[in-house]
């Protein structure tokens, strides 16, 4: 029996709300998305960068051409630049990073949920990763 290609894709996109800081939802159907971000989050740690999400076939993000991780020496005061109106960069040092990389397991062991990986201080975007759920990408009438 044939697999599904697309039962992997990672999807989601720049959620921007009537106000404040907008979020940069990355949805994952099946825990192999959650293993794609982890192991990037590991490369970019160990130097192995930059990364940009979206160069993998399985990332789908609406409104995002390119978000792209990058390794910083030291604690930067905004971890998440939006460069372009489709385009953001996301900085981190090697211990942050790694850090991410760790909060991202409790995905394989609890099961379902989101985490949000950055915050609206100083950022352009509040990075949320979601296993197994079904956010909409348009954010709630207030």
């Amino acid at each position: 029996m044939p697999t599904d290609p697309t039962a992997d894709m990672i999807d989601g996109g720049f959620r921007t709300p009537p106000r404040g800081t907008g979020t940069l939802l990355l949805r994952c159907a099946t825990l192999r998305g959650i293993e794609l971000f982890k192991a990037a989050f590991l490369d970019v740690a160990a130097g192995r960068g930059p990364i940009d999400l979206t160069s993998f076939p399985i990332v789908q993000l609406e409104s995002v051409a390119r978000l792209e991780l990058r390794l910083a020496q030291n604690t930067p005061r905004k971890r998440v630049a939006r460069i372009k109106p489709d385009a953001f960069v996301w900085t981190e040092t090697s211990d942050e990073w790694r850090d991410h990389a760790k909060f991202l397991d409790s995905f394989f062991t609890g099961g379902g949920g989101h985490h949000y990986l950055t915050s609206a201080e100083h950022n352009d975007a509040i990075i949320e990763v979601s296993y197994g759920e079904t956010i909409p990408l348009k954010p709630r009438p207030a």
